[in-house]
């Protein structure tokens, strides 16, 4: 016999408003490097995605510079220095505004991140701060628009 374990999925209510927008735009996930934490936006709701570094945190791990993402903007480059200890998001080049605009160009709506993430990044030993991450973003873009126990997203102005 097989027995199998079932338990009551719950998914963000966010999540659920952008599988009902039938408009056609991307999402920045954050933390990079981690793989595809909503491959399902992406598959089911038609919604594309950031992430062109599937597990990179052998990358991160080393300190090595990323591949180039695979929409090649900027700002998206920018996200992988993201709550890097000691450095400023301020000094590093497509964390600005012309950054912001070439994404939102690009068809990019909202940054979401998922907190609970970062957990990941500590037990690989990459050493990334997440209240550094979530207070560069909100320099840079403002509070964020939403927040629930799984993400907060900010949208691209």
């Amino acid at each position: 016999w097989v027995r199998i374990e079932t338990w009551p999925w719950k998914t963000s209510a966010f999540i659920t408003r952008m599988a009902e927008d039938p408009e056609p735009y991307g999402i920045i996930e954050l933390p990079e490097g981690i793989g595809h934490a909503s491959a399902l936006l992406q598959v089911v709701h038609q919604k594309y995605r950031s992430e062109g570094h599937h597990d990179e945190i052998p990358r991160l791990r080393e300190k090595k510079s990323p591949p180039l993402n695979c929409y090649r903007l900027p700002f998206l480059q920018a996200l992988w220095y993201l709550g890097a200890p000691g450095l400023s998001m301020e000094n590093v080049e497509g964390f600005d505004q012309a950054g912001l605009l070439g994404a939102k160009n690009a068809g990019f709506r909202y940054i979401i991140l998922y907190p609970s993430l970062y957990k990941l990044y500590e037990q690989e030993h990459v050493q990334r701060d997440l209240s550094g991450s979530i207070q560069a973003l909100n320099r840079l873009l403002g509070s964020s628009i939403y927040r629930d126990d799984m993400l907060m997203v900010w949208e691209l102005p």
